[in-house]
């Protein structure tokens, strides 16, 4: 008896002291509430490399000044590049400034991670350019940011410039940014861009007016929508889906046209035109 007795006490000894360490590492409860930068999960996955960073949903969101400060694209591409980029963390003060930049549209593409990956050179110096870029609404990180409307917005006015694009000035708004350099078209040689961008708006008189474009001969087809056709496959594709003007052979042009054309919708699925 006194063996069990002693066996016993020696077990529950055991397990009290097992209870009291977990109960010790646990954290304090402090509140109900969720944290500030504690964001419900939304989006698509598109990227990865600094991501959080890149759509405004990183740890240091909330020290990012959104006045804007207005500087050239000479400056920009002046500024001296930090040692080391961290993940999650910005690098000041470049990172927690949002800049406004006057600079000729040089040329856009779609990203695979989804981005309008836009390239825009100083109008002084045309030969110093720099990458800025437009993060979709649709992804994870951009579209709990809080400014999932600004990307929206930025986008549609890319979207809505004819094909070939003219010559353009145009004003960008959007938050320092620097990017690991990997070959990319148009990068500044420090890296530096504006990314994401909250604002993009064309100078009225810095080139064709974007209604230039022949008009529609139905009612129709003045709403339809601009795709972007891959000249390889006869497929098209819908703004804002992965590949929308992402394949090496395409170009952009009305859906109506495209379908009158004989390219069918990728996955057979139109887009938002009534072409008939």
């Amino acid at each position: 008896m006194r063996s069990r007795a002693t066996l016993r006490a020696i077990v529950l000894t055991l397990v009290s002291a097992v209870l009291v360490f977990v109960l010790a590492e646990r954290p304090a409860v402090h509140s109900l509430a969720t944290p500030p930068q504690a964001t419900a999960t939304c989006g698509v996955y598109c990227g990865a490399e600094r991501w959080s960073v890149k759509t405004l949903s990183d740890s240091d969101r909330d020290h990012v000044n959104f006045a804007p400060k207005q500087v050239t694209v000479g400056w920009l591409v002046s500024q001296k590049p930090p040692v080391h980029l961290l993940a999650d963390r910005r690098v000041g003060p470049v990172e927690t400034q949002t800049y406004k930049v006057r600079g000729v549209l040089v040329g856009y593409k779609l990203e695979k991670d989804e981005d309008f990956h836009v390239v825009v050179a100083d109008v002084e110096n045309p030969s110093k350019t720099m990458i800025v870029e437009i993060p979709s609404a649709d992804c994870a990180g951009a579209c709990a940011s809080g400014h999932a409307e600004e990307f929206r917005k930025a986008r549609a006015v890319i979207m809505g410039l004819p094909e070939p694009v003219p010559p353009l000035t145009v004003v960008v708004t959007g938050v320092g940014f620097f990017d690991f350099l990997h070959g990319q078209a148009g990068a500044a040689p420090n890296g530096i861009e504006l990314h994401p961008v909250l604002k993009v708006e064309v100078e009225s008189d810095s080139g064709p007016p974007l209604v230039a474009a022949p008009q529609a001969t139905t009612n129709e087809e003045k709403n339809e929508v601009k795709v972007w056709v891959n000249t390889r496959n006869g497929v098209y594709h819908c703004p804002g889906s992965r590949w929308y003007g992402g394949t090496k052979q395409g170009k952009y042009m009305g859906e109506c046209q495209a379908m009158k054309a004989g390219y069918r919708p990728a996955y057979d699925r139109p887009c938002a035109s009534s072409c008939f």
